[in-house]
């Protein structure tokens, strides 16, 4: 695992990636990420983090600063990394409910579902997984992993509706804010504009944005517009490009950034 690199290149015609991680004992990832596409891992074997027991269940929502975790005796996780417009495209019904699961930032990090029902609902879809590599085309296999994910997600926003609901009152006066920095990737979004658009004083926001995310909402802008950059790289634009999509001044402005975050240029971050 690389504790810097996002690697996927997802977009609506590549809406997902699924892997198996190893990670080894004693394990440190000090780094933090963040980006628009949503993560939900599944525990198959030893423990990390928050994830104790086997088939317990971690989602981080879209732009959720998470990272920052460790393991003692290593672990066998099933990464699915994936787009969540495209995940809500497919669904249909009432989508409520997945979009506070995929968009609402929540206290650590990670919404960690461990109760009985979400722990069968993992297994189910482990299994139903495994048989997709045999039979199929790469297409039509790709095609039947994306709808078992978009039911293993559904299933889950519904079955643990209760878990993610009960403490993000708070996160919700700060909705406004993640939508906000979403539409307006191309300009820094000051303090005092966030603050409006969540309807707060600028006092109070910085107050509650601190003590819901950690840090301050202006490290956490900078950290937004950084790591939409990372994942940019990872597609392959040019850095004068995504320097403009960003919001930095000029490829100089950004590059110096990014070197002083990341501790090399994003020429240099492109080719790990």
């Amino acid at each position: 695992m690389d504790r810097f690199l996002y690697r996927w290149a997802l977009d609506l015609h590549k809406p997902f990636a699924l892997e198996e991680q190893r990670i080894p004992e004693n394990f440190l990832n000090p780094a933090y990420d963040m980006h628009a596409a949503v993560h939900a891992g599944i525990l198959l074997d030893g423990e990390l983090g928050v994830l104790k027991e086997k088939y317990e269940v971690f989602v981080t929502a879209s732009w959720q600063l998470h990272g920052n975790i460790s393991s003692r005796r290593g672990a066998h996780l099933l990464l699915v990394t994936f787009q969540p417009d495209a995940l809500l495209n497919t669904l249909t019904g009432d989508k409520e409910l997945l979009r506070t699961l995929l968009y609402m930032p929540c206290p650590g990090g990670f919404l960690v579902l461990r109760n009985e029902t979400c722990r069968q609902l993992s297994e189910a879809f482990v299994r139903r997984i495994q048989g997709f590599s045999d039979g199929y085309t790469p297409a039509a296999a790709d095609r039947k992993t994306w709808l078992a994910i978009a039911d293993f997600i559904g299933d889950l926003a519904d079955t643990a509706a209760g878990e993610f609901r009960a403490d993000n009152k708070k996160f919700l006066k700060l909705r406004p804010v993640f939508e906000l920095l979403g539409n307006c990737r191309q300009f820094p979004v000051l303090p005092a504009q966030a603050a409006r658009s969540c309807c707060l004083s600028e006092s109070y926001f910085h107050h509650l944005f601190k003590e819901c995310m950690g840090i301050s909402f202006s490290l956490y802008e900078l950290y937004f517009r950084l790591n939409g950059a990372v994942a940019d790289l990872s597609r392959g634009a040019a850095v004068k490009e995504i320097a403009e999509d960003w919001g930095f001044c000029d490829t100089s402005h950004f590059s110096n950034t990014f070197k002083r975050y990341f501790g090399m240029p994003p020429s240099q971050y492109r080719g790990k």
